[in-house]
């Protein structure tokens, strides 16, 4: 009666309660955090890796948006479920097998090596960038077809659910063709020919121009009384010896050569291909290996760019005073109307999302919006003497590119081969080329003002 009646004696019994419930929260927090403590710490690791790979990069927002996107990918995706174990291995088969194929194809078209590298290095793009996307997008497909049991159970629950389906592979289609437009193989050139071995053709490597150069490859031709020096840039996926043929009619014409190839193509570094908003560093580059050597004229420095690598030139060229006159064949005006171009065969209501998710892919990818590349726009600021070459049945990079650049560039001069494919008219009609050539990129013709034709 007394132990009740003592303050003392109920403010140890208060403090032993409460002592208990603190015991017993502990043990309630170590139940719930032991299963997630492996998860935080690998949280942690994959954050300060990502940012430590940000400041190595640069603190820039495109570089954000790729170290971010990076470490997105570490992050478990969701599993499928049982039903679709047969469809995931029948996408796993479709996507070793895709870009393996694809860099199969290119390697015999264009007579380059094969290297098993490359299509790993082909078929690694493909997966991470197609594979994840679907796991999630099937995922919602499955929670999406379970809300419509309940609400619609039968026939209309099943249309919902096959038009989901169908809607996906549809956004996955722009989703793989960006993928593959900026992460192609690369095509080694053969550098066995006899006119290398000899020492005819000198194999050359500098940076390209920027905050992050890249290590380039080319080749210069050099001639010993030469009437200037050209600069000549390859179009997308390909190399500096697929132009060969260009390059040699250039070179018979009487001009040094300097071709090389464009990060992420050949035996240049890189792996991302951004249709002119980076590449224009790397012409860059060219223009200042050029300026760097004794046996070139500044006052006789002239470029050539053909498909990709003609739009590059033409986003280059106002940083490029010294170049004194440039031909532009079969490029394009602007990147946007491009992938309107490849998306043409699609239904006119689909084409418009369809050109936004590949738009949005793109960007994942490279951090450059497809509609800030465009070549048209840098007219205005180019002062060097243009001619734009084009055929007539280039259904790749269409004549009316060429029309509107033209257009764009009321001095400039345009020529438009009859019945020649993409960047055809110097095999079609060499003769013809080679007179384009002389007129426009000799010191006594640009010394007179020119009519445009």
């Amino acid at each position: 009666m007394t132990d009740q009646l003592d303050p003392r004696v109920n403010q140890w019994k208060t403090l032993d309660k409460d002592l208990a419930r603190f015991s017993q929260l502990e043990a309630a927090t170590a139940a719930i955090g032991k299963p997630v403590v492996a998860t935080g710490i690998a949280f942690v690791f994959i954050v300060l890796c990502a940012l430590f790979a940000f400041f190595l990069m640069g603190n820039t927002s495109g570089n954000l948006i790729i170290v971010a996107a990076a470490a997105l990918k570490l992050i478990p995706p969701p599993q499928l479920n049982a039903e679709s174990r047969a469809g995931r291995i029948a996408i796993l088969v479709i996507l070793l097998t895709v870009p393996t194929l694809f860099y199969l194809t290119l390697t015999r078209l264009t007579n380059s090596r094969f290297s098993v590298w490359e299509s790993v290095v082909a078929t690694y793009f493909v997966g991470c960038c197609i594979e994840l996307p679907m796991l999630y997008l099937f995922q919602f497909r499955k929670w999406c077809s379970q809300a419509f049991d309940r609400r619609w159970p039968g026939w209309k629950a099943k249309c919902l659910s096959g038009s989901l389906t169908l809607t996906i592979y549809l956004l996955l289609i722009p989703v793989l063709l960006a993928t593959m437009a900026v992460h192609r193989p690369k095509l080694r050139p053969d550098v066995t020919e006899p006119q290398f071995t000899t020492g005819e053709i000198e194999l050359v490597e500098f940076n390209s121009r920027g905050p992050h150069p890249l290590r380039l490859r080319g080749d210069f031709w050099p001639v010993a009384d030469s009437r200037g020096t050209m600069i000549v840039c390859h179009g997308v996926g390909a190399n500096r010896r697929d132009i060969s043929a260009i390059t040699q009619l250039v070179h018979d014409c009487g001009y040094q050569v300097l071709s090389f190839d464009f990060r992420g193509h050949g035996d240049s570094d890189g792996r991302t291909i951004t249709y002119g908003a980076n590449e224009r560093l790397d012409v860059l580059g060219a223009y200042d290996y050029c300026l760097g050597r004794s046996d070139v004229d500044p006052s006789r420095l002239y470029a050539l760019g053909v498909s990709m690598g003609g739009s590059s030139l033409l986003l280059a060229l106002p940083d490029m005073p010294q170049v004194q006159a440039a031909v532009v064949d079969s490029a394009f005006a602007d990147l946007s109307a491009m992938v309107d171009h490849q998306l043409r065969f699609f239904p006119g209501p689909l084409r418009r999302p369809l050109h936004q998710v590949t738009a949005l892919a793109g960007w994942c990818e490279t951090s450059f919006d497809i509609e800030t590349i465009r070549p048209i726009d840098a007219l205005p600021r180019i002062s060097a003497p243009l001619l734009f070459v084009a055929g007539s049945e280039d259904f790749i990079v269409p004549t009316q590119h060429s029309l509107r650049l033209h257009a764009a560039a009321p001095t400039s001069q345009l020529h438009v081969e009859p019945e020649a494919p993409h960047i055809g008219t110097g095999m079609l009609n060499p003769a013809e080329y080679r007179r384009l050539l002389k007129r426009h990129c000799s010191p006594a013709e640009l010394a007179v003002p020119r009519s445009a034709n």
